[in-house]
């Protein structure tokens, strides 16, 4: 039986790789404690605060979901791997007027564990955990946005750089759900990105989920 390569695997640990075949929305539910239910203390109604203005990013946090598919002489290997991401050493800003938003020297750290189970013909092969630490580089850039609802926007590309593997910024449209918790403003970003890659003739489909809260303070 065939094993998932280790460009692969590196694929896998990055969380959310930049380049996208498809995008699409996706919801990843209430169970998960970086994605809780509406209530107090998670606020999640629309505001009448406003995001113009110049904000400091101070964290990210959130989880994401891949999944490695691949088939050879008729027996499949499956590969569903979630990580946890809590930033540290926070840093850089992000302004906002009424068309663009402007992100100078954004910059994060975080210190998780992978966890994944690999499949065989559907059924659960193996589990196992690996620690994984990595420096976001540091980012700067604009992209124009249009507010949608009250507590929405759509973006035209991504405002935070979510590739843990060092690629520059994804050029992805994507949308944010505004929130706020006193000064704080959260943008949430959902996204489900998917691919297929040729491993030496066999293709490999690779999708990705992700669920960020991104918060900012004057």
């Amino acid at each position: 039986m065939k094993k998932v390569q280790p460009y692969l695997l590196a694929l896998m640990l990055v969380g959310a790789v930049s380049c996208q075949k498809e995008v699409d929305y996706v919801d990843l539910g209430n169970n998960d404690p970086n994605n809780p239910t509406p209530g107090p203390g998670n606020p999640s109604n629309p505001s009448n605060n406003s995001i113009i203005g110049t904000w400091r990013f101070v964290k990210l946090i959130g989880v994401s979901i891949t999944d490695i598919e691949m088939t050879e002489s008729g027996i499949s290997t499956r590969m569903v791997s979630r990580m946890l991401i809590d930033s540290k050493d926070e840093s850089g800003t992000l302004k906002i007027d009424e068309t663009t938003m402007t992100t100078d020297r954004v910059k994060y750290s975080a210190s998780t564990m992978l966890e994944s189970t690999m499949y065989v013909a559907g059924i659960p092969a193996n589990n196992f955990s690996t620690p994984y630490s990595f420096v976001s580089p540091e980012t700067s850039g604009s992209t124009k946005y249009k507010k949608i609802t009250a507590d929405s926007v759509f973006v035209e590309s991504s405002f935070v750089n979510l590739d843990q593997g060092g690629s520059p910024v994804a050029t992805i449209p994507s949308g944010a759900k505004i929130s706020w918790s006193k000064d704080t403003m959260i943008l949430r970003m959902r996204e489900r990105q998917t691919q297929t890659i040729d491993d030496a003739g066999t293709p490999v489909r690779l999708a990705v989920e992700f669920d960020f809260k991104a918060k900012y303070v004057k």
